[in-house]
């Protein structure tokens, strides 16, 4: 290489050559092949490869050598470049962040999800665990009111049931002749005379009771009851049959030959 540069010009061009290694690739290259055609160069030739240097100084030197501008432009270049990376990767770190919370926010309502569907489905089964129990006491209840009717009714039916009664004496034994006085009760649907007898000379007795406008009853077959001193033929009359007013009550004893014979008559006032 001539020399054909100040020392500060050698020393920058050193320097660049130093930094990339393809220029002093193209530098040794130049080497060996001044060094091949060293021989071979005629002398007219020798002024032509003097001046070289300087042509290559002509060509090359405005890239060696230092350009403020160029180097401002550079800083600017490598400002903007390293601006971006960080903005790229601050955005990247941003994005990133952002998605992750996107995730774990997603995996939070995905888990909310099947909560929600676990406690509907819990709240589903309950309500209908409830609705089956409510049927079932309803049954239940229908069951023991049915079976608490079947209990009254067998209890109405088995339990002896207590009519007012009202004790006839027969005309030859009433001692002022007026006749014995019945109040009826509005919740008794019947009543219970007693007819008491004198003397008991039949098997069985018939009984006719009148009032002054039609017969109101007529019931054959009674058999007496009670002591000796004191028979007495008893006989059920419903509550609805009777008016208020008098009433005339016959009684007749079945003789030998069936038929039935006068024995005497009973006399009492609905009141």
């Amino acid at each position: 290489m001539r020399k054909h540069l100040s020392a500060a010009d050698q020393k920058r061009f050193e320097r660049i050559l130093a930094a990339s290694p393809r220029l002093m690739a193209r530098v040794q290259f130049a080497k060996v092949l001044k060094q091949s055609t060293a021989a071979s160069t005629p002398p007219e030739r020798a002024k032509e490869a003097v001046e070289r240097p300087d042509r290559f100084k002509t060509f090359f030197g405005p890239l060696f050598t230092p350009q403020p501008a160029y180097q401002f432009a550079l800083g600017i270049c490598v400002l903007i470049a390293v601006g971006a990376a960080i903005i790229l990767g601050i955005s990247w770190a941003s994005l990133r962040s952002q998605s992750r919370q996107l995730a774990a926010e997603k995996a939070a309502l995905e888990r909310q999800k099947q909560d929600l569907t676990q406690e509907l489905a819990n709240q589903r089964s309950q309500t209908d665990r409830l609705n089956a129990e409510m049927q079932n006491t309803k049954l239940d209840n229908e069951k023991l009111n049915q079976e608490l009717e079947n209990a009254r009714d067998q209890l109405s039916s088995q339990s002896p049931q207590i009519l007012p009664a009202l004790l006839l004496l027969s005309g030859a034994t009433r001692s002022n002749g007026t006749p014995s006085e019945l109040t009826l009760n509005p919740h008794a649907k019947a009543i219970q005379l007693k007819l008491a007898l004198d003397s008991d000379d039949y098997p069985s007795y018939q009984v006719i009771i009148k009032s002054t406008d039609r017969q109101v009853l007529s019931q054959p077959g009674l058999r007496p009851s009670g002591p000796k001193s004191g028979r007495i033929v008893s006989l059920k009359v419903l509550s609805n049959s009777l008016a208020l007013g008098d009433y005339l009550v016959t009684l007749s004893g079945r003789g030998a030959s069936g038929n039935y014979e006068f024995v005497t008559d009973y006399r009492f006032r609905v009141k």
